[in-house]
């Protein structure tokens, strides 16, 4: 599942309205302190206040007849180009880490933005997103997201440490175990499959080899 943050205050062009954080910044840290904002106060209370699941807000989108597969498609389209467009700057440090990726892994967080004909925006990509639970909600999302993080790894509960016996990489057996795994988490594997590979592939700025081997497994 996915966060939907809303402002405490309409949207709104009015010139006079302009410096009126509530009305266009979403940020918890903002809105927070407006006496209209409304807290989430039980884990299972996602479609209410100005913190809601992904799930619930598309839901209330459904009821209003919006596409929302349409607007899914496109969430997904404009994660896979993004991920693209910093593959070159992110690979070549992946390859300086000398076989030390093995015990590592990021989750990156990204903000996008529905305009009103729900077309959607990418704001930025964090590489620390925020973790703090603010609320039995925001405990209930995080923890479920992190704990299905760690299950794609491989990270079995109450690892004490990691094996000291080393094993030559396998980047197909690797890729396909975190698939099968991710298949019993709350994810949605939208790189690589078939259909991405297909609308995407030419967004590469160069050919990678394990990115070759892996889409000759999928094809």
């Amino acid at each position: 599942d996915g966060m939907v943050r809303l402002c405490t205050s309409e949207y709104s062009l009015d010139v006079n309205k302009l410096q009126d954080s509530y009305r266009h910044l979403t940020n918890y840290s903002i809105n927070k302190t407006s006496d209209a904002f409304v807290e989430n106060t039980e884990a299972d209370d996602n479609d209410t206040g100005h913190k809601q699941s992904l799930s619930s807000f598309f839901k209330r989108l459904r009821r209003e007849g919006k596409d929302v597969d349409r607007l899914a498609e496109k969430m997904r389209a404009v994660v896979c180009k993004t991920m693209i467009a910093c593959e070159s700057e992110c690979y070549p440090k992946a390859v300086g880490m000398r076989g030390r990726d093995v015990c590592c892994f990021e989750v990156f967080g990204v903000d996008l933005m529905f305009d009103a004909r729900l077309n959607v925006w990418l704001i930025e990509v964090n590489i620390y997103p925020s973790m703090m639970s603010a609320s039995p909600f925001d405990k209930r999302l995080k923890c479920t997201m992190l704990s299905d993080t760690l299950h794609i790894v491989g990270v079995p509960p109450g690892l004490q440490g990691m094996p000291k016996k080393e094993r030559p990489r396998d980047v197909l057996r690797e890729t396909v175990e975190e698939l099968e795994r991710a298949k019993g988490t709350n994810f949605i594997t939208i790189y690589p499959t078939r259909d991405a590979i297909q609308k995407h592939e030419r967004c590469f700025e160069s050919s990678k080899g394990a990115n070759d081997v892996v889409k000759g497994w999928l094809f």
